[in-house]
């Protein structure tokens, strides 16, 4: 399964795939759990949901991906995305990042081109 890209949301017009992230992919929690205690110390606990949630992925992809990529940010960066991860999960998302880092870690024969790039993306948004 791969990581999909679609924009603009609801009207897709792009959709552009990236290949599963590395193994350091990052969600936050998904709620929070507060412990509160009376003056006649009995215990009550409070559970508040988050609605919306944050996550990091790394990518390691080729130069001709990262080309892909980039343009594809820098068109959709403001608008909402639909995200459709490795978890087959879809996400209605906007992206973080600032700035986007594209960082050529160097070169490998089994890559076209035989160079490739990594660019973590931190993504915002709700589980539809």
């Amino acid at each position: 399964m791969t990581v999909l890209l679609q924009a603009p949301f609801p009207d897709i017009e792009t959709t552009t795939g990236l290949p599963n992230p590395e193994f350091s992919d990052v969600e936050n929690q998904k709620g929070n759990v507060s412990i509160r205690r009376s003056k006649n110390n009995f215990v009550r606990t409070y559970i508040k949901k988050r609605t919306r949630h944050a996550f990091n992925y790394t990518f390691v992809i080729s130069r001709a991906k990262a080309i892909e990529l980039e343009r594809f940010i820098n068109t959709y960066n403001e608008i909402k995305i639909l995200v459709t991860n490795h978890k087959d999960e879809r996400w209605l998302v906007n992206l973080t990042n600032n700035p986007f880092e594209f960082n050529l870690a160097g070169r490998a024969a089994d890559f076209p081109g035989k160079e490739y790039v990594t660019i973590p993306l931190t993504f915002e948004g709700i589980l539809i």
